[in-house]
């Protein structure tokens, strides 16, 4: 159950994040929200480096969540990319950013691997 923690508290901030009216988040628990945001996704972050596998189906199920968690973020990227292009004629530097940071992390990452194997 602790490693559910984490992420949902990761989420639950983030979502509040997009609160247009500053209803849910005034200024001051903005900033504060921030810190802690900020300090959850490096919790998650380590978690998640640091985790350790037992056997090669512990392996395997780590690889298809880590796949299965790229195609999703990838996807989303793409899909904003283009409702953004296609509806509101502006494409925000951000989504283009986070697509190319997953693209080049996902080949740096199997290169290193490659060569270390």
């Amino acid at each position: 159950m602790k490693q559910y923690l984490v992420p949902v508290v990761v989420v639950i901030l983030a979502l509040m994040f997009l609160d247009p009216f500053m209803i849910v988040m005034p200024e001051m628990l903005f900033y504060i929200g921030s810190g802690i945001f900020f300090v959850a996704f490096a919790l998650y972050a380590a978690t998640v480096w640091n985790e350790q596998v037992a056997d090669e189906r512990e392996y395997a199920h780590r690889a298809y969540a880590g796949r299965v968690a790229y195609l999703v973020g990838a996807t989303v990227a793409v899909i904003g990319i283009l409702y953004q292009a296609l509806v509101l004629h502006s494409v925000d530097p951000v989504l283009v950013i986070l697509l190319l940071a997953m693209i080049i992390g996902k080949s740096l990452g199997l290169r290193h691997i490659q060569k270390r194997l």
